[in-house]
């Protein structure tokens, strides 16, 4: 019929398109990518496309009407600096960060990590303090992310998904601008912790970066560790 276009959108057309535009993807969308598909065939899928074609025609969401999930209040950190700018860097070789300034290093940092570091986006970033004590990593991301999710690799995931985890370059700038006088950041610098979300191409982990009297350290821990920490330390988290 004129004016009709015989566009043929099998479903076997339609999945070679979307695996051959997955593999020109960057690789640091893919986790959000995953977390949308995630979404859209979840239970609440329908209302996340309708929305998501709203988006996609630039016309208004009702965000309140998308999957609404059970939140945490943070009734533990309290925000010492926002608005905190962080640039892009490529992917380096995790070996080759945090190799000066530091009088010690963990070598976990390279048996635990792989290799190399993922690309990372520019953004913004929150310092937090702690009002109580005794919480851990797995605490601290529930309160960031604002979910009651208990299993440790979900809460990974979301980390990396949402955008609130570091890679090692990126924490590693953020600790050389500080000691060269950007002192807004927000690093403690009386023995006690700096945390930090990082993560690698496939897990995450936190970095402790704490100032004693012969200089510098850098730790690595695992997410799912049981330490505890508490009002002396100081967790930041990206934007």
């Amino acid at each position: 019929m004129p004016g009709i276009t015989n566009t043929n959108l099998t479903m076997d057309n339609m999945l070679g398109k979307i695996v051959r535009l997955l593999v020109t993807v960057r690789e640091d969308y893919l986790a959000t990518l995953v977390d949308l598909i995630e979404k859209l065939t979840g239970s609440d899928g329908v209302n996340w496309m309708k929305n998501l074609r709203l988006f996609l025609r630039k016309e208004q969401i009702d965000w309140e009407k998308v999957s609404p999930v059970k939140k945490v209040v943070t009734t533990f950190l309290k925000i010492v600096k926002s608005g905190i700018s962080m640039p892009s860097f490529s992917a380096v070789k995790t070996a080759d960060c945090f190799k000066k300034g530091f009088a010690y290093r963990d070598s976990d940092i390279d048996d635990w990590m792989t290799k190399d570091t993922t690309v990372s986006n520019a953004g913004l970033v929150t310092c937090y303090e702690f009002t109580e004590d005794g919480r851990t990593f797995l605490d601290m991301a529930r309160s960031i992310l604002e979910t009651e999710e208990t299993h440790e690799k979900e809460i990974a995931r979301l980390l990396v998904a949402r955008d609130k985890s570091f890679t090692l370059k990126q924490v590693e700038d953020l600790h050389k601008r500080f000691i060269a006088g950007e002192t807004e950041i927000g690093f403690n610098t009386n023995g006690y912790a700096n945390l930090f979300f990082v993560h690698d191409e496939k897990s995450v982990f936190v970095l402790c970066v704490y100032l004693y009297s012969d200089g510098w350290s850098v730790r690595v821990y695992k997410l799912g560790s049981s330490s505890r920490w508490g009002r002396e330390y100081r967790l930041f988290s990206r934007n």
